[in-house]
């Protein structure tokens, strides 16, 4: 599956938040990130920058609402937004992931 394509609360196997794709896995499987968060911008407006959507991410990570099973776990948060070029040909989304750094360990849903 292609980031686009990715769900509020989906999981994903061998996560890399640099790949072009990733494998989505029932949550209850082991797994190394999930999708805890996004954000939309609108699909008008100019590149914000940079440093503004790494600001917006983090926004967006610490607004996530984390279930008692995340207690559970080491998670880190990642982030991923738009490049000036993939936000020129329309991309204008905001993702903040629960990743754990021992690989595919989370065998539930971080979310409540």
């Amino acid at each position: 599956m292609e980031p686009p394509d990715y769900r509020l609360g989906d999981c994903f196997k061998d996560f890399d938040p640099e790949a072009l794709r990733s494998t989505v896995v029932a949550c209850d499987a082991g797994h190394s990130a999930q999708l805890v968060a996004v954000f939309r911008y609108p699909a008008v407006g100019s590149y914000p920058g940079r440093e503004a959507l790494a600001a917006k991410a983090l926004e967006a990570c610490q607004a996530a609402k984390l279930g008692p099973a995340a207690n559970e776990y080491t998670l880190n948060f990642q982030r991923a937004y738009p490049s000036s070029t993939s936000w020129e040909s329309g991309d204008r989304r905001v993702d903040c992931y629960v990743t754990a750094d021992g690989g595919n360990v989370i065998n539930v849903s971080a979310l409540p």
